[in-house]
């Protein structure tokens, strides 16, 4: 009877663990070009009349972006930037609720650099349609791509802007819906 326990209490755990990695792993391949509306309107026009998504730390480069949510498509958004020099972003979701902001880890085991749900992309085009499919998320981070990792080790700080600082690179942050 104690095997049994044993053994039912290992298939639990093994099955919650799968589970919930499952629930925050973002689709591959998720990043596509924005289009346009059935009006002709770039959709950017319908987003935000202006960037919801701005500089924190401002020492360099000012990236600047419009995010809005994508339809009815849990975790999909589109992401137009306004004024950003950067070609080639990582963007990390994150959830606000009560002013508390709780960011998604993918594999709690996995290196610092690689534990939270990013995707990165080229942003040469005006605009661009990020799917974390089935994720429900309110706001992003955007980080130029070659501040990943440093980005993931802030979030793991549990103060990004003051290790950013620290570390010395800039990063954009918004909240695009509630």
């Amino acid at each position: 009877m104690k095997n049994v326990k044993i053994l039912l209490s290992v298939a639990v755990v093994t099955f919650l663990s799968t589970a919930c990695g499952n629930l925050v792993q973002p689709s591959t391949g998720a990043v596509s070009n924005a289009s346009t509306s059935s009006n002709g309107i770039a959709t950017a026009q319908q987003c935000s009349a202006s960037p919801n998504v701005s500089s924190v730390n401002s020492g360099g480069l000012q990236s600047q972006y419009s995010a809005c949510a994508n339809g009815t498509t849990v975790g999909s958004f589109e992401l137009f930037k306004s004024d950003s020099a950067i070609t080639n972003i990582c963007i990390f979701p994150a959830q606000v609720s009560s002013g508390v902001i709780s960011m998604y880890i993918s594999n709690p085991y996995a290196a610092i650099e690689s534990r939270y749900v990013s995707q990165c992309t080229s942003t040469q085009n005006p605009g661009i349609v990020v799917n974390f499919s089935g994720l429900a998320f309110n706001a992003v981070y955007v980080v130029d791509a070659a501040n990943a990792g440093n980005m993931a080790q802030c979030i793991a700080s549990g103060n990004i802007s003051s290790c950013a600082y620290q570390l010395g690179f800039d990063f954009s942050y918004g909240q695009f819906k509630n």
